[in-house]
């Protein structure tokens, strides 16, 4: 076949294998935002603002650019998500032709022989094979349908990648190092959106090291990948550094010493590199002045920052020096060389310097602005994710660490390096101060005894201690003696160590196989469901789908709950083959002689450095939030080629086994083989996509955008709402900032408010919200002064003006700052309430009269707080001042939010939908029923969009993965808790009608049954409601939501002589009942060493599924009782699990917190045995000593939290 002709095929089928997956991504693609980081990505690009470190400006340019495309504002997020479908489609293109072009290779050994037409077909059918394996892999469909970084990083690699093959083919040719200089730019742009690229910088080096070597030998291949190696340090390590410190110390003589404005040390040292760089590529290329370019391209080395590595100033003159006498001392004057090294470094400069837009935008104050790195110190920060802390990689303590085995001077004080000098801009009291700078408290970090430290320390988080024994099944902790340096003198402490076996078992069984090779697996395997694992047997597992091999690890997959198996979305089966095929292709690579040999090393070192080396580097702690699989797409990129390649490598193998078992003519062979080999490569991709498609369908879904809508929708104008985490901030953000929706709520991220620059933007006006009044001053929270502070033993109230004017006064920061007043008073100023018409007239007398702030205790706690950090004491200053102010803006907290964040204000926080609301009355006392917030929040549920679940049923369902469905479980949640609110005030009401002498401060229409009645109605109408709006289809529920709905749907029910309740009641809790024995009967068949997760283990060893059938045996005694007996006759050990959870509950303390499920089930299950078989029950009782003593544990504490509810209920808090 002829060149002509060959590469007229080749590029054909790339762009038709690039029509596949782009057709694939926008048929599957999400309409609007989605979970995580993809809200906020969209919110920044649209407005071009500044997201989480460590930024990704080019990202934001390029999403901000198709964002021109859409043609309202609610598009946009469609437009950037086609984005990162449109790039993972080049991605497939690009990884077809290479893995072309390595076949070729492999079949001719060079590119000047022509290929056969046999030959044609099986290359192309090895292209073909591997990028649709890739198209349809899981992880990399699911980062090219949403808007995140990663496909754009993908595109990266691959694009690098594929220029170095280029570059191979034409290395002979004139000017064909531009190819590298390309793959340089690339390398610095990348780092404008993740640093991921980065890794392939090794495969890259021996590629080039090969094509320049026709000899090599094993000591001459390390050499070059250790030269690879460093580049990454240099580059990482060195150049980003290195240019930002070296602008810091101009900056800091510009402004400090020189009185100029902020940021003219950065421009001036840009503008100096630039001119240095441009002058010494106009020297090398004239190449007229020998010593001058020599000097000149030492000048560019050194003001580029790459030797900058580390904090010592040495390291960089000694670099620079050893270049130096190499230069000097080199007759021959190697031009290219360094003309080439020149190049690389300004391309990758250039690519740097698109962070220029985030320092703009930062400067520009826009709404999301995190960090503000509007300064080249803030910027450093920013980049090198300061923030988010850092875990030791090559030596540090373990997690034995404690105070005791802590370095101290002879003050008692810990001993801490410096890690890094930290300043921030002066906080100004006029505009016209001069700029200046001000140095803060540097990034320091403890000093422990020398045999508290390791090499590659994995064991090293000591909040993670008890996962670590649980991964790798114990820990012998190794007794030391710890040498403990104290002032001069030198103290023996003993201390316990973990061996260093256990740190390689935990890297291996954790670190290793859980974080990289099961996502392996689950790409090219097969993966049980969608559910993060955390090494259980039910969540998130690698399966092949033969059962001779999963039942052994997993139990009996036959017997795996459908919503767990089959009928989860997430339960791939691909039977291994795609694995299979990938080492074929690996093999028959390694095997085709010294160029398959350079090729297998050149496509291992991108496997390697894009899979292990990360899981090296992150040294991940165990539970994580996510599933961090997006990490390694490019180490599965890698893996597509082999299984390109296994196509080739198939049809080899079985030509060789016929040909030592037929006589056929080998002509004959080849075409059966290379015909079983193309039908092998065209199934395995067909078999991936019908197991893929229905979890990558996100077409239809719009439940995030929906999500944000009704949180903002849940409030008054002109709010304050507080928010937490990625997956609550995010989606407003994006609702917020792209769409315009509900502009007027200020929204305020309460991890944010422990930095000081989110604090400072709260004046700030954004959009429609006004800006932030607080008592503190402006600097009252600069220079890191009350990150945390001390409380003092003090539980006596003080009005809030008293309390925060000590707390921000100069005094309370001597030795360190502290809050003298930790409960504070706040004044309602109701007058102010009724004036505005937030309350009516008939409920001003029962409204408090002032709020208290308890930054104390926490509700329920045995002991008081110690310090407070400034993110709590901010949101008291916030609410204080508010109130103050005469109470004109609402202050909300979503739902969902862990509690710590309203701890301090919880029983005055009324729900009005999916939102808290802060208000003058107290929830835990029946002075609140009827204030009207309840009626709030069920006329909003009543009126929100679910769009995506009303309309669909089963299958079409679009696919809601976990993060989507345990936003669900929040909306669940939230819908169950208003339920029981309407069910607790209908019972207020109920009592007050029939007895005048209870609650008596009650308004008198609250006061009859016909309002009892509405409220058990309205009751009954939401929890219909959330059954119909999030079917179980879309998202199962949990036990406890079934059981719940069932039993207020009986309460309501009786109240009301509502039938229609009652028997949907009964299905519900038939139907749970049925499906959770299907989970007892598979726990039940698990051994001891097969591990279940802790959700699992409240249905199975406490009693959860007890529950649910004690709740349906309250409600229909008949029915339930005939379903328990059949449930036993089926094989469910019901006797045996009570035991379990009696058994549990007899070794636990009497919880001081209302709820305690344990001992919930426990007081149900007994009840509900003994009014089943009460002979039966006898004897378990009789196994233990302590188990009736345990009953009438659980019985007390039943009725204590009953008595205190009653009591609280029933005290007016006015």
């Amino acid at each position: 076949m002829t060149e002509r002709r060959y590469n007229k095929i080749n590029n054909t089928l790339g762009w038709l294998v690039f029509a596949i997956a782009a057709t694939t991504y926008l048929l599957t693609l999400e309409p609007s935002a989605s979970f995580w980081d993809c809200g906020e990505y969209i919110a920044q690009s649209y407005r071009m603002e500044v997201g989480h470190p460590p930024g990704n400006p080019v990202y934001v340019l390029a999403a901000r650019f198709f964002a021109n495309f859409a043609s309202s504002p609610e598009n946009v997020a469609w437009c950037i998500n086609a984005m990162s479908a449109v790039f993972s489609a080049a991605t497939i293109m690009l990884l077809f032709w290479t893995i072309t072009h390595l076949a070729r290779r492999l079949l001719t050994h060079n590119l000047r022989t022509q290929l056969s037409d046999r030959q044609t077909i099986m290359v192309m059918a090895a292209g073909l094979c591997g990028a649709l394996a890739y198209t349809w892999s899981d992880t990399f469909w699911f980062s090219a349908v949403e808007a995140e970084v990663y496909a754009f990083s993908s595109l990266c690699t691959a694009l690098s990648f594929w220029l170095v093959l280029k570059w191979e083919n034409r290395a002979e040719q004139p000017h064909s190092d531009r190819y590298l200089v390309a793959i340089a730019y690339i390398v610095g742009l990348s780092i404008g959106v993740h640093l991921l690229n980065l890794l392939c910088i090794p495969a890259i080096v021996l590629c080039i090291y090969y094509r320049k070597t026709h000899t090599t030998h094993w000591w001459s291949t390390l050499s070059v990948l250790l030269m690879s190696f460093s580049m990454i340090v240099f580059i990482l390590y060195g150049m980003v550094p290195g240019f930002l410190k070296m602008a810091q110390l101009t900056e800091l003589t510009a402004v400090n010493l020189l009185g100029f404005n902020y940021n003219s040390g950065l421009i001036t040292y840009t503008a100096l590199f630039v001119a240095t760089a441009t002058t010494t590529l106009w020297l090398l290329y004239r190449q007229r002045h020998t010593l001058l370019s020599k000097a000149a391209f030492l000048l560019t080395l050194a003001l580029s920052g790459t030797f900058v590595l580390g904090d010592a100033p040495y390291l960089p003159v000694l670099l620079l020096g050893f270049c130096g006498l190499v230069l000097f001392f080199n007759k021959k004057t190697p031009y290219r060389v360094m003309s080439n090294i020149t190049l690389y470094l300004t391309v990758i400069f250039v690519g740097l310097s698109s962070y220029t837009i985030v320092l703009l935008r930062a400067g520009a104050e826009t709404p999301i602005n995190v960090n503000a790195a509007d300064n080249v110190f803030s910027l450093s920060s920013y980049i090198n994710r300061d923030q988010y802390g850092e875990s030791p990689l090559f030596y540090g303590p373990a997690y034995t660490i404690n105070a005791s085995v802590a370095q101290k001077d002879k003050d008692g004080k810990r001993l801490m390096e410096m890690k890094k000098r930290r300043f921030e801009k002066v906080v100004k009291s006029h505009k016209s101060d001069p700029d200046r700078y001000v140095e803060i408290a540097p990034l320091r970090r403890s000093l422990y005894a020398p045999e508290m430290y390791m090499f590659l320390p994995r064991l090293h988080n000591p909040a993670s201690a008890a996962n670590y024994k649980s991964w790798v099944g114990g820990i012998e902790e190794k007794d030391v003696t710890a040498h403990v340096k104290t002032g001069d003198s030198i103290v023996e402490v003993p201390a316990k160590m973990p061996t260093y076996w256990d740190n390689i078992k935990f890297f291996a069984v954790y670190q290793f196989h859980h974080m990289y090779w099961r996502y392996l697996l689950w790409n090219f395997v097969g993966r049980q469901n969608d559910i993060a694992g955390n090494g259980e047997v039910t969540h998130g597992n690698w399966l092949s789908g033969i059962p001779v091999i999963d039942n052994l690890r997993l139990g009996d997959q036959s017997l795996l709950p459908d919503e767990l198996g089959k009928g989860n979305k997430g339960h791939n089966v691909y039977y291994g083959l795609p694995m299979l095929l990938g080492l074929l292709g690996l093999l028959w690579q390694a095997r085709t002689g010294k160029t398959g040999k350079r090729q297998g090393w050149v496509v291992f070192m991108l496997f390697f450095m894009t899979g292990i080396a990360i899981v090296v580097y992150l040294n991940q702690i165990p539970g994580q939030a996510r599933e961090r699989d997006y990490s390694f797409a490019a180490s599965f990129y890698a893996y597509a080629i082999w299984i390109g390649l296994g196509v080739i490598g198939l049809s080899r193998l079985l030509y060789k086994a016929l040909c030592r078992i037929c006589s056929t003519r080998r002509e004959r062979l080849e075409r059966i083989c290379s015909t079983t080999a193309i039908a092998t490569g065209i199934l395995v991709p067909l078999q991936m996509v019908s197991q893929t498609w229905d979890d990558h369908d996100r077409s239809g879904r719009y439940f995030c955008r929906d999500y944000a809508a009704n949180v903002l929708n849940s409030t008054d104008p002109n709010t304050i709402l507080l928010t937490s985490g990625d997956n609550i901030s995010f989606p407003l953000w994006y609702i917020q900032d792209t769409e315009g929706f509900r502009s007027d709520v200020r929204t305020l991220n309460t991890d944010y408010l422990a930095s000081y620059w989110h604090i400072r933007q709260l004046p700030f006006p954004y959009f429609e919200a006004p800006g932030i009044e607080m008592t503190a001053p402006t600097d009252a929270y600069a220079y890191r002064r009350r990150t945390n502070s001390a409380i003092a033993d003090n539980c006596r109230p003080c009005h809030a003006d008293s309390a925060l004017a000590h707390f921000y006064s100069d005094s309370a920061l001597k030795g360190g700052s502290h809050l003298k007043h930790p409960v504070i008073t706040a004044p309602t100023h109701v007058g102010n309430l009724l004036e505005q018409k937030k309350i009516r007239a008939e409920y001003a007398p029962l409204a408090a009269s002032e709020i208290v702030l308890n930054l104390y205790s926490e509700p329920y706690a045995d002991k008081r707080n110690l310090q407070v950090g400034q993110s709590r004491t901010t949101m008291a200053d916030i609410i204080a001042t508010d109130l103050r102010n005469g109470w004109k803006r609402p202050v909300c907290y979503v739902t969902g939010m862990a509690e710590k964040n309203f701890a301090f204000i919880r029983p005055y926080m009324a729900q009005t939908g999916l939102t808290l609301e802060l208000t003058p009355f107290r929830q835990d006392s029946y002075t609140s029923v009827g204030a009207g917030y309840s009626d709030r929040a069920y006329n909003n549920f009543m009126n929100f969009r679910w769009r995506g679940f009303d309309s669909a049923k089963g299958n079409a369902l679009p696919y809601y993965d976990e993060v989507n469905r345990y936003m669900i479980v929040y909306t669940r949640m939230a819908m169950l808790d208003l339920a029981e609110r309407l069910i607790e005030e209908g019972q207020v009401a109920e009592r007050a009608a029939s007895d005048p002498t209870v609650y008596p401060l009650l308004p008198a229409h609250i006061r009859t049954k016909h309002y009892a009645t509405d409220r058990y109605g309205r009751a009954i109408n939401l929890l219909l409601l959330k059954e119909r709006s999030f079917p179980e289809a879309a998202a199962p529920s949990n036990y406890e939501f079934c059981l719940r709905t069932g039993e207020m749907l009986y309460t309501a029910a009786d109240k009301t002589g509502n039938q229609a309740a009652r028997t949907y009641a009964d299905s519900l809790l038939n139907a749970s009942i049925d499906r959770f024995a299907t989970h007892m009967r598979y726990f039940q068949a698990l051994t001891c060493w097969q591990p279940i997760a802790v959700g699992d283990k409240l249905l199975y060893s406490n009693g959860g599924f007890l529950r649910l059938l004690a709740a349906y045996i309250n409600g229909n005694p008949d029915k339930g009782l005939r379903k328990l007996a059949s449930l036993e006759r089926d094989g469910i050990d019901i006797w045996e699990a009570f035991r379990k959870a009696i058994h549990i509950a007899k070794h636990q303390e009497m919880p001081h917190k209302p709820n305690n499920r344990l001992f919930n089930y426990v007081y149900e299950g007994y009840l509900m045995l003994n009014r089943y078989n009460p002979e039966k029950l006898q004897k378990i009782m009789e196994k233990d000593i302590g188990y009736p003593e345990t009953i009438r544990k659980v019985t007390d504490y039943h009725n204590d939290c009953a008595r205190k509810k009653s009591i609280a209920m029933a005290k007016p808090a006015v």
